[in-house]
């Protein structure tokens, strides 16, 4: 039973690990030749190169890949990925200074690259910055102030009548009221003949 927890735990933290935010970006480029034709399905060496703070500043790191171009020459890259020249790819510093990417390219799949060109990064690899940017900046503000309340809204159209309710049942009868005063005494009456 044991041993079967520890298998379960080490494959847990093997997914924990792997949902973690991935160290690499994804570069794409087209490989052309001196007359600007591209190398079509051929073997290209390609190094890369992290500048810090200008196109001609220090390499903070560097990676060599060895990749084949696709039908129309293309050839997409993991940047952090690669064979590691020089540098540790995952302490670059990426919210702190301005970076510019490097390629050389070499055709012959050796050690002679030939410098492309250099780009500055712009805010695909930034998003390496992201997965640490919440760990700082110490407690917030105080709350402010409470906005002005808004109109209030037209009132609505009043709503149809609801049905009649049906009649309730008979009260149950009053206590007798008290006698009232006796009436005043009435005129005489005629006189009745007397009887023989």
């Amino acid at each position: 039973m044991k041993r079967i927890l520890s298998i379960l735990s080490a494959m847990t933290l093997s997914i924990m690990l792997l949902a973690q935010a991935p160290q690499s970006f994804t570069y794409q480029t087209v490989i052309r030749d001196g007359n600007f034709n591209t190398l079509n399905n051929q073997n290209v060496g390609i190094k890369i190169s992290i500048l810090e703070d200008t196109p001609n500043g220090t390499a903070i790191y560097e990676e060599s890949h060895n990749a084949l171009s696709t039908q129309i020459g293309l050839v997409n890259l993991s940047i952090g990925e690669g064979t590691v020249i020089t540098g540790i790819f995952s302490t670059i510093d990426w919210g702190s200074h301005s970076y510019f990417i490097q390629v050389g390219v070499d055709v012959t799949v050796g050690n002679n690259y030939v410098t492309m060109g250099t780009t500055q990064l712009r805010s695909v690899p930034y998003a390496l910055y992201a997965e640490t940017s919440g760990t700082g900046g110490g407690t917030p503000g105080p709350q402010g102030p409470p906005g002005v309340d808004g109109l209030d809204g037209q009132d609505g159209a009043d709503g149809a009548d609801g049905a009649d309710g049906a009649t309730g049942p008979q009260g149950i009868a009053g206590n007798d009221g008290a006698d009232g005063q006796d009436g005043a005494v009435g005129a005489t009456g005629p006189r009745g003949k007397r009887a023989y």
